[in-house]
């Protein structure tokens, strides 16, 4: 009789203890999952720079000229292959005073899509001179079916918040110079 009273605590014991190792499996386990959940949030997200490589990227002030107004905006210069190529892909947000502007050799019918780009954008094309040629506004996230392209040959295409284009009231006589 003493020996199945041991036996029985015995198992009791032990289903005790697989009882706190399971729990512990699970709550361990339910807290790993959330920190990765965690960590791909806040990897999406931007901080203080919008771009993922924008310590590589120089930053500068442009103010564009339109109907006798100027507006400031801080952009990002994409100027070689790799950073033109990559622009605001994977971006989830903007503020509103800031955009990428693309430099390219020389100029040429430009064509851009939105792949893999998160946020509405306005895109506008600028000749060689640094004046307006043409915008599309409002160029919808994600999708790679259209192309946004230049009127005619362009050296420079801005892309800010979706928008902004038509708050600046672009015109034939507006125009745009870096600051800094």
């Amino acid at each position: 009789m003493k020996k199945t009273l041991n036996e029985n605590n015995s198992i009791n014991a032990n289903w005790k203890t697989i009882a706190v190792i399971f729990a512990s499996a699970v709550l361990g386990g339910f807290f790993l999952i959330m920190s990765i959940f965690k960590t791909i949030e806040n990897s999406q997200q931007i901080k203080v720079d919008p771009l993922p490589n924008a310590n590589q990227l120089a930053k500068k002030r442009i103010e564009i000229s339109s109907n006798n107004e100027t507006h400031i905006y801080e952009v990002y210069i994409a100027d070689n292959n790799q950073s033109r190529a990559t622009g605001l892909m994977n971006i989830k947000t903007m503020p509103d005073n800031e955009g990428m502007l693309f430099v390219f050799q020389e100029s040429q019918n430009q064509s851009f899509w939105m792949k893999n780009t998160f946020i509405p954008l306005d895109i506008i094309f600028f000749d060689s001179n640094k004046n307006f040629i043409n915008y599309h506004g409002n160029a919808k996230p994600l999708d790679e079916s259209i192309r946004y392209t230049s009127d005619r040959p362009a050296k420079y295409v801005l892309e800010l918040n979706a928008g902004k284009a038509k708050d600046l009231n672009l015109n034939s006589e507006s125009s745009f110079k870096i600051l800094d």
